[in-house]
């Protein structure tokens, strides 16, 4: 079944190919440059955070890109397009995967950015620290109270909690 006829159909396979050796190759690289980067920093907590947050909004500005390439897409169909919805759907399944590895990239480099603040010296890292902390410790002693590590075994009997509840010394 032939979709369209084109005089340069080899030089576009060829580009397509090579986008997509390309676009195997290029997270593998960006990863690695930005683990250089923060190894070579010379305050690589803040380094990771920085690029952890770098790497979300770069994600975030494609994400905006796909949504005005989406709308300028169904804005200028040709006329013989019968159905918007289907154009539409067309290119919905053409980015499904990227919109998803996009979303990821966001959420986990937030996540990254957000742990490389916390285990940092300001007074705002440690007090939550301190606060989840005492909320862990909390939690332990409600458990013994009610007998918990005795119904769950040996998780969580490391440390604290009645001395019948802790694990031997080996």
């Amino acid at each position: 079944m032939v979709l369209f006829k084109s005089a340069k159909l080899g030089k576009i396979q060829d580009a397509a190919h090579a986008f997509d050796v390309i676009g195997n190759w290029m997270p593998v690289i960006t990863v690695l440059l930005g683990a250089a980067g923060v190894l070579l920093a010379r305050h690589r907590r803040r380094a990771l955070a920085k690029t952890a947050i770098g790497a979300a909004l770069a994600c975030l500005i494609v994400s905006i890109v796909l949504v005005i390439a989406r709308r300028y897409y169904l804005d200028h169909l040709p006329a013989q397009v019968q159905s918007e919805a289907a154009a539409a759907a067309v290119f919905d399944t053409l980015v499904h995967f990227l919109r998803m590895t996009l979303r990821t990239v966001i959420v986990l480099g937030v996540i990254v950015a957000l742990g490389a603040y916390l285990i940092g010296p300001g007074r705002l890292p440690r007090a939550v620290r301190g606060t989840a902390e005492r909320t862990a410790d909390s939690v332990a002693r409600w458990g013994d109270k009610i007998s918990l590590p005795a119904a769950t075994g040996r998780v969580g009997a490391t440390r604290g909690g009645s001395p019948g509840n802790q694990l031997p010394d080996h």
